[in-house]
């Protein structure tokens, strides 16, 4: 079931890319699937004279020939949309880390539980209000704690956002969560400032990207083989229809 639900989206998000983004591609790919369509409609229309030679397909059967055109179309349509399908993805998670980015809310939110964290630890120095306007990072257990919040509520907030691709990434929080901390340190040995919140995003968007390379040639594989099943059981909806009027046809002849 969460495959499927994989398949449908990412079917659906490549053909709309390939449509706006690829238009040429997209018109070839619909001259090769009319093509293709129309010789499945002949075949269809006049497969059953391999064992009843006076059979002729009537205006019904013509339109079941004209469902298995068009199933045939959409087939050859989808199937090179889904070449886009790692194209789409980092498109989403890209625009995500740009949304994020412009997220008060989502950083307010991140940094008042970094702060409480770190604040209960007891590792750290705290400013007082109002002066204390971010969270010191002097221990490295600190920057362990901050590490992991603003991994994990980015993971939160892409799955929340993106459930469909999240299945496909099924992030794990502890491996951005030990380069952020790792950056962390670098930079805290060149720089007194205060981390900046779109370097933490940008650790945490590559690490999405990168788990999506890894999945995404294997998803497109299975994609294709799910969309060639369902071509050839919808396929064999019109043909039986056809080939079981051409046996009762011989039937009734005889």
């Amino acid at each position: 079931m969460v495959y499927l639900k994989i398949f449908f989206w990412l079917l659906a998000a490549s053909f709309s890319y390939m449509l706006k983004k690829e238009l040429p591609l997209f018109l070839y790919s619909m001259a090769i699937g009319a093509l293709l369509g129309a010789v499945c409609w002949i075949i269809a229309s006049t497969y059953t004279l391999l064992w009843n030679k006076k059979f002729r397909a009537n205006p019904i059967h013509h339109l079941f020939c004209g469902f298995a055109a068009v199933a045939t179309t959409l087939f050859v349509i989808c199937f090179f949309s889904l070449k886009y399908s790692k194209e789409v993805g980092k498109l989403i998670v890209f625009n995500w880390a740009a949304k994020i980015l412009k997220d008060s809310r989502w950083e307010d939110w991140t940094l008042a539980q970094s702060y409480e964290a770190v604040r209960l630890s007891g590792r750290e120095k705290f400013l007082p209000p109002p002066q204390a306007q971010f969270v010191p990072l002097v221990d490295p257990y600190s920057r362990a704690i901050v590490a992991n919040i603003y991994a994990r509520n980015a993971a939160y907030d892409f799955s929340k956002n993106h459930p469909a691709l999240s299945l496909i990434i099924r992030p794990d929080v502890s491996i951005p969560s030990r380069a952020l901390l790792q950056d962390m340190n670098a930079f805290f040995q060149s720089s007194p400032q205060v981390y900046p919140v779109d370097r933490a995003l940008k650790i945490v968007t590559y690490y999405l990207i990168s788990i999506l390379d890894s999945q995404m040639g294997r998803l497109v594989v299975l994609s294709r083989s799910i969309l060639a099943l369902l071509f050839v059981g919808f396929q064999l909806i019109p043909f039986s229809l056809i080939g079981w009027a051409a046996y009762q046809d011989i039937r009734v002849r005889t």
